[in-house]
């Protein structure tokens, strides 16, 4: 069972009892989440609670981080380390998360710098490298790791990101993405596809996507990006580098060189191979793994989300704003940076916040992502609003929120414009579901809820049309039946026997402006169009047909000599072609003659 967790995913699961029992062990004058919050963010008074803390207790620590945070059963610890545990929990260095029946010990492993200097004596001569300037202790929170990331979720917004049986990225798409990523020096071996993957990835474990099948395929998720960018930098951060400092990486001690380097002066730098050493003799990491040969897919995750950065042969430290980030020293984020151009055009400064960020890429297309960040709004973008049913009135108050120098007058015509023509025709992809009574579909309706998306008629309901696996399951459930199979106007009219309704009476109905001279019932119809047929084959004459060709739902029309009818089924050769097409009645919408009556 894993026992390191992030502080800010601990402090929210803290009960008002959890809270207060801290509160009277650490002598604070109230249990309010933030008081609890700023006594656990006070380092300084972090690492001395922890130099006076028994032996068993500090035993107890560094028994947890050799086992990476994966306990034994209660049943299998030893005297002392039930003593230690006991101590911890006396002292309130114990906390205790529920998961159902379940209760397991945590700890944050943001303390792991402070427990490995408080409670084991390093070597620093030995380990630390070279001295390599920094040019300032504070970093950027916006980084290309998080341009890398906006790149796909802009991608994503425009169309979904295919899948494979294997569940990659398709080739084509992944290298139209390779082009639009930054490749840092570091990682310019990485082969273009497996760098797209890669941060596939990050954005898959922050659940910044859901998949969806049929096909298979990633979806931005809004409302948990737009969650997730409503946190502070800090915040931010620390989610993203759970990725790779969270349990579950207990094969490599990715957390121990993180807490290693952040130790270190901004412009020292670690040396991988005394660190490797030293872990092993000192009894720091018992774990496989543990040396210099083997640090290389660990470093690949650090490198990659810029938590560490590789100064030299075997050395590394920091990266400027993982640095920044681990010790407050962000640059602080700037609300209204955004130039507003009447062009359409929108400047991003690095300073603009994450949740302006996310937004701007919502409503308008990203042309460049780099420090200085390019946007553009215009028609396209604005379609794609629509799509996401993002409001005009909600992008309007969008700009003026973000503009550091207000929104020129033309562009907000232009919006409204865009906004008026956009939304003027939908098409509309859904499923209906008829029921030969009415009654019986009012009850369909009540089984299903929140599935039906409206009503045709009396007996028609409309689902949508990726839903229809799990709709036919619900009903199944519910004791309801219904046909498997799905009708469709273009299969041949034996698919639809038994049944009274006409298949392409729906055709006729909304196919407006065609030439036709039918009749008003379904009967009619193809008694007219049948004579119309036979008069032509008589003659041996050509004619106009409007029809549906057999297995496929576009509506054709097209210049054809018919050679025979029998059985409500058409021979016709199309223009231009060598062999017969068999074409039933119920599929021909309408006949019209150019050349004879």
């Amino acid at each position: 069972m894993t026992g390191f967790v992030s502080l800010e995913r601990l402090l929210p699961r803290l009960t008002d009892e959890d809270r207060a029992t801290l509160a009277a062990r650490w002598g604070l004058p109230e249990a309010s989440p933030q008081a609890i919050r700023e006594r656990l963010k006070d380092t300084a008074w972090v690492a001395a609670t922890w130099r006076n803390l028994p032996p068993v207790a500090q035993k107890a620590i560094q028994t947890w981080i050799r086992r990476r945070g994966v306990w034994p059963a209660w049943v299998s610890c030893d005297t002392e380390l039930k003593a230690g545990l006991w101590a911890l929990e006396e002292h309130g260095w114990l906390f205790v998360l529920h998961d159902g029946y379940y209760q397991y010990p945590v700890w944050p492993w943001e303390f792991m710098p402070l427990a490995l200097d408080s409670l084991w004596d390093i070597p620093w001569a030995r380990l630390k490298g070279h001295s390599g300037s920094r040019p300032s202790p504070t970093g950027e929170p916006w980084t290309p790791v998080w341009q890398n990331i906006f790149e796909i979720l802009s991608f994503c917004r425009q169309e979904p990101l295919l899948l494979t049986t294997e569940g990659r990225p398709y080739r084509r798409q992944a290298m139209k993405l390779a082009k639009r990523l930054v490749v840092p020096p570091a990682q310019s071996h990485i082969p273009e596809e497996e760098w797209v993957r890669l941060h596939v990835w990050v954005i898959e474990r922050l659940h910044f996507v859901r998949f969806e099948d049929d096909p298979a395929r990633l979806l931005v998720d809004e409302d948990r990006v737009s969650r997730f960018f409503d946190q502070s930098p800090a915040e931010i951060w620390g989610a993203l580098s759970e990725l790779v400092l969270e349990p579950g990486q207990t094969y490599g001690p990715h957390l121990l060189l993180f807490s290693l380097a952040q130790l270190l002066p901004p412009d020292e730098t670690l040396q991988l191979e005394a660190a490797a050493h030293w872990m092993k003799s000192a009894r720091v990491f018992d774990g496989p793994g543990g040396d210099v040969k083997t640090f290389g897919h660990i470093l690949s995750l650090l490198i990659l989300l810029q938590l560490i950065e590789v100064t030299g042969p075997n050395e590394i430290r920091l990266h400027d704003s993982a640095y920044a980030w681990s010790h407050g020293l962000f640059v602080p984020e700037e609300a209204q940076s955004v130039v507003v151009q009447a062009t359409g055009e929108l400047f991003l400064p690095p300073e603009t916040p994450f949740r302006d960020r996310n937004t701007i890429d919502r409503w308008a297309t990203l042309v460049k992502s780099d420090r200085m960040t390019v946007y553009r709004l215009d028609a396209d973008s604005i379609q794609r609003a629509v799509r996401q049913n993002y409001p005009q009135n909600q992008v309007v108050e969008d700009l003026h929120r973000i503009s550091r120098t207000g929104v020129p007058d033309n562009l907000l015509v232009n919006l409204h414009d865009w906004y008026r023509l956009a939304a003027r025709h939908r098409i509309y992809e859904v499923t209906v579901i008829h029921s030969e009574d009415a009654g019986e579909s009012r009850t369909l309706e009540t089984a299903l809820g929140a599935e039906v998306v409206g009503r045709l008629s009396p007996t028609d309901l409309i689902i949508r049309a990726d839903r229809v696996k799990e709709i036919l399951k619900r009903l199944k459930r519910a004791g309801i039946p219904v046909m498997p199979d799905i009708l469709r106007p273009s299969q041949p009219r034996a698919a639809f026997a038994g049944s009274p309704e006409d298949p392409v009476t729906p055709y006729r109905l909304q196919v407006g402006g065609l030439p036709t001279k039918t009749g008003p019932t379904p009967q009619r119809q193809n008694d007219e169009l049948e004579q119309r047929i036979q008069l032509h084959i008589q003659r041996q004459t050509p004619f106009e047909m409007t029809f549906l060709m057999p297995g496929e739902s576009q509506v054709r029309r097209a210049i054809v000599m018919a050679v025979g009818l029998k059985g409500g089924v058409v021979d016709v050769y199309l223009a231009g072609q060598q062999r017969p097409h068999r074409i039933p009645l119920g599929q021909i919408l309408a006949v019209e003659s150019h050349y004879a009556d």
